[in-house]
């Protein structure tokens, strides 16, 4: 099945991976009808395989919201549950007796389509990354669940569904028993943490060895040093602020000034990113040392900077985008600025959850900040990604003007930041503060992925 990041590079970028592959993708809830690249390729809604004499039917889906967080340019989406109930019946009509739904929607869809879509069987998902367990954590990873979770329909059928984390650290292990109808007898299983305890596969390392010259160059190529941990985990920087997101729009800032000639210290004195920027954080070394291996780890996408223009209700309209969310961290949409303070209350209305924007003068002598004001306007710097709309800020692709492509890309202002000012220590200072009733807190509270997974089919 696909996941949204496939799409990253467009469909252009997509194409030779599909020629490459000699295997089949599925995905019933997309329409390829306006990309006559993709139609001439073997990508199918479903797939059967004949196993002791017995079809199997494995029927893709992948989430919508592709269309907002990566580039599938005039690919059409379906909603999933309906497209696999449709394909499902299509494949019962032919003979098929088990059904599989292969997705990358997330666990709260993968459990959906378990519950609504009479005939699937076992649902195998993707995308939230939601790390499914039995018994005491394994490691640093938080149970999201029972591995497999068992969803049962309004017929008292149960389906199973799994998920296996993410970055191959896990490889699931998913045992189910089939009658001679196709019926659910028997199931069991769990995630394998692929540790030093697992035999390592030849050719994969010689694969690595082809790659690991250009890796190692990275990793002794220093950019500066850090004495503080630089904060950029899932659970933190997609609900809080977090001090690695600070730097890297302060980073975004700088770029701009060094560049600017003009009366007051800058005309852009706002800089956004999204949370899903960050991949994860960084680590004090003993040293403090930051390699360029290091930068390109935590942030894995280079893209150009833009600067537009934003009235400040667009910006505040921008901010309630980014918190439209559950607070489940699976998305990471929510907004982190330079020049920008904000509270945000989940307990609220989507559209109405933001609060206390406080923005950072340009036309000043010395910066200072002050309360936003709807109809004044504003100059920011923010990524390509938001620029076109990405993680559904279509404020900042539709409303934003004089769109300027900035002299550095992401990767470059980072970099040269770093070593401007190193030694860093970035700090936590209230720029995004999550608003938990009457109490707020900055920090205090609680593409593609590759999923692998091993399934087993006992029919007897």
């Amino acid at each position: 099945a696909f996941g949204n990041h496939d799409f990253d590079y467009g469909v252009a970028g997509l194409v030779p991976f599909l020629n490459a592959v000699n295997f089949p993708i599925v995905a019933a809830n997309l329409n390829f009808e306006n990309e006559p690249q993709l139609l001439a390729i073997n990508v199918t809604r479903s797939h059967v395989l004949l196993v002791s004499g017995v079809k199997i039917g494995v029927i893709g889906y992948l989430t919508p919201e592709t269309a907002d967080q990566s580039s599938p340019e005039n690919v059409i989406f379906y909603n999933e549950i309906d497209s696999v109930r449709e394909e499902s019946e299509r494949l019962s009509k032919e003979g098929v007796k088990i059904i599989m739904a292969l997705g990358h929607s997330g666990y709260e869809v993968d459990q959906k389509v378990a519950r609504e879509v009479p005939l699937v069987d076992v649902v195998v998902g993707g995308h939230t990354n939601t790390f499914l367990w039995n018994g005491p954590q394994p490691d640093l990873e938080e149970v999201g669940g029972p591995y497999p979770t068992i969803v049962e329909q309004d017929s008292g059928k149960q389906v199973p569904v799994v998920q296996a984390f993410a970055y191959t650290k896990y490889m699931g292990r998913l045992h189910l028993e089939f009658d001679p109808e196709g019926d659910l007898v028997a199931y069991g299983g769990e995630p394998q943490l692929m540790n030093r305890t697992v035999p390592q596969d030849p050719s994969a390392l010689d694969l690595l060895e082809r790659y690991r010259p250009a890796v190692d160059a990275l990793r002794t190529e220093i950019v500066g040093r850090s004495v503080a941990d630089l904060s950029g985990s899932v659970t933190q920087c997609r609900l809080h602020e977090c001090n690695f997101a600070n730097f890297v729009t302060d980073a975004l800032i700088h770029n701009h000034v060094s560049s600017y000639q003009g009366e007051y210290w800058t005309d852009a004195p706002i800089a956004l990113i999204n949370a899903g920027t960050i991949r994860k954080g960084i680590r004090r070394k003993r040293e403090g040392s930051v390699s360029k291996s290091d930068i390109y780890g935590a942030i894995p996408l280079e893209e150009p900077l833009y600067s537009m223009y934003l009235t400040g209700t667009e910006l505040i309209d921008t901010l309630e985008i980014g918190v439209r969310g559950k607070g489940d961290a699976s998305s990471g949409e929510i907004i982190h600025g330079s020049g920008l303070f904000y509270k945000y209350d989940l307990g609220k209305q989507v559209g109405s959850r933001v609060s206390d924007v406080k923005i950072r003068c340009g036309s000043c002598k010395v910066p200072t900040f002050g309360n936003i004001s709807p109809n004044s306007t504003y100059r920011i710097v923010t990524t390509a990604f938001l620029t076109k709309g990405g993680d559904g800020h279509t404020v900042l692709r539709d409303k934003g003007r004089n769109k300027t492509l900035e002299a550095a890309s992401n990767w470059e202002a980072i970099i040269r930041f770093f070593e401007k000012t190193s030694p860093i220590y970035p700090q936590e200072e209230g720029r995004v503060v999550l608003v938990v009733g009457s109490t707020s807190t900055a920090s205090s509270l609680g593409s593609a992925i590759c999923i692998f997974a091993t399934l087993y089919l006992i029919l007897v």
